[in-house]
């Protein structure tokens, strides 16, 4: 693992953060397009493959090490900001049970904007739009600067309002991660399959009876 490590330039202290950073930066500096001669494409290109499979190798086993160290101690009965971000890898993977029983018990004082976001993503996937907007908009108001909180604000006012115009763009969006999955909120595939499912079942049936689904 500190091979991993090695290759982003980064300790294995490292925050999560600073391991993004690392990697979105040395990205940059190895995109094939920076580069003219076959060989220089070449070998940059085999770098950002050898980049980013230490990028997802280390930030997997973290995520893991969460996951395994929350279900190790799941009868605690006070939570802090670490298991917020383990309610966040826990929404990833699907497990949206566990993740809102997490959230819903950390403490008030603890209740960040990112508490805010995440707990707007499990009412919007349940459908609870109203309720989902007024947390983005918590979370808005408790971090201003982030573009993942302000576009999933944005995505959640358009599908209230019908979703009848062109989408809110940007953010968690249109950006992706290292694998090529989206990024940002992080949770695109999430929202996505609500909206999709939300506009399938306000249809109505060739001779306008009822819901199709």
């Amino acid at each position: 693992m500190d091979e991993f490590y090695r290759i982003l330039g980064v300790q294995n202290t490292a925050t999560d953060d600073e391991i993004k950073r690392a990697y979105i930066k040395l990205k940059r500096k190895y995109d094939p397009q920076n580069y003219e001669k076959e060989t220089l494409k070449k070998h940059a290109l085999e770098k950002t493959n050898e980049i980013t499979k230490a990028f997802d190798t280390i930030m997997n086993e973290r995520r893991s090490k969460r996951i395994e160290n929350n279900n190790n101690n799941q009868f605690k009965e006070n939570f802090d900001n670490n298991d917020i971000e383990v309610a966040e890898d826990y929404i990833k993977s699907g497990e949206m049970q566990k993740a809102e029983h997490i959230l819903s018990n950390v403490k008030q004082e603890n209740r960040n904007a990112k508490w805010y976001y995440l707990k707007g993503i499990i009412l919007f996937k349940k459908g609870w739009l109203l309720e989902a907007t007024n947390f983005f908009e918590m979370a808005v108001q408790l971090d201003p600067t982030n573009e993942e909180y302000k576009n999933a604000l944005e995505r959640a006012k358009w599908q209230r309002g019908g979703g009848f115009n062109k989408p809110p763009q940007g953010g968690m969006f249109n950006e992706q991660y290292p694998n090529g999955e989206p990024i940002g909120c992080g949770f695109c595939d999430v929202c996505g399959t609500i909206m999709c499912a939300d506009m399938c079942c306000e249809c109505t049936t060739p001779r306008g009876y009822g819901r199709c689904c």
